[in-house]
């Protein structure tokens, strides 16, 4: 593999980052799709950025615990109406819980292992994050729906891209790609479709990648028509055929 230049990996973060232009964004993504080469060279960098990334969020941890561990022990006796008030906060609490869960919206009520949403999980598997933003203050969004997304809290990382995208707008390819994944992984399996189906909408050469979660969120929400026929425009690729052909086999049943 050809090691990147310096220019080349300065150009990669600032990619990152969300600092270029977009008609530098676009060549630079243009590349990537072109030249293995320079897109080895940015997931080999990519991956060592995430490695640091990791190593600090535990390096963090390690801090925030070894300073609660050195914290002074506090002994103080509780008084009768002190245990009293906190049992009837609890129960307060149990008695909103419960009314909550009541009142839920019939979206949430429905099974999370149906058989759609069991087939669609049984064939997920989120990609590798890209475009991993380091630095950059203004971006603490997309930092934070990255972290999300590495620790797969995919409804928050959902959530955040979101947030990210309604400040950003213009920084919205890789950003909205990752929003469907997360939508995805979440079992929010409409909006994925509404994402990756905007995504081929706006972007002519769209990734395979884009049509086999497109596929996923389909099948997850019932879809099947939908999900075959997107299935079967994958049936002869090099990566996802296999498993396009044999997804397509069980939603037939």
């Amino acid at each position: 593999m050809k090691e990147l230049t310096t220019q080349e990996m300065n150009l990669l973060v600032a990619y990152w980052d969300g600092e270029l232009t977009h008609a530098e964004r676009a060549a630079v993504e243009e590349r990537l799709l072109v030249d293995p080469e320079f897109k080895a060279g940015a997931d080999a960098l990519e991956e060592t950025q995430n490695i640091l990334i990791s190593l600090r969020r535990r390096k963090w941890r390690a801090e925030m615990q070894q300073w609660r561990n050195e914290l002074p022990p506090v002994d103080m006796p509780v008084s009768v109406w002190r245990q009293w008030w906190v049992w009837g906060l609890g129960m307060l609490l149990l008695v909103l819980a419960i009314v909550l869960w009541l009142v839920r919206p019939a979206n949430e009520k429905k099974s999370p292992t149906s058989p759609a949403d069991a087939l669609a999980k049984a064939y997920f598997e989120a990609p590798p994050l890209r475009g991993v933003t380091m630095g950059s203050p203004e971006n603490h969004l997309k930092k934070d729906a990255q972290s999300a997304y590495l620790d797969q809290e995919y409804k928050k990382a959902a959530r955040l891209f979101g947030d990210y995208l309604a400040t950003q707008p213009a920084d919205s390819t890789l950003s909205l790609y990752y929003k469907g994944i997360s939508e995805l992984g979440a079992g929010q399996y409409n909006d994925a479709c509404q994402t990756m189906s905007y995504i081929q909408k706006k972007y002519a050469n769209d990734p395979d990648a884009v049509r086999w979660f497109l596929a996923l969120a389909l099948t997850g929400a019932g879809r099947n028509a939908e999900a075959i026929q997107t299935l079967d425009s994958l049936s002869q690729h090099l990566t996802y055929g296999e498993r396009a052909r044999e997804l397509i086999e069980k939603l037939k049943k």
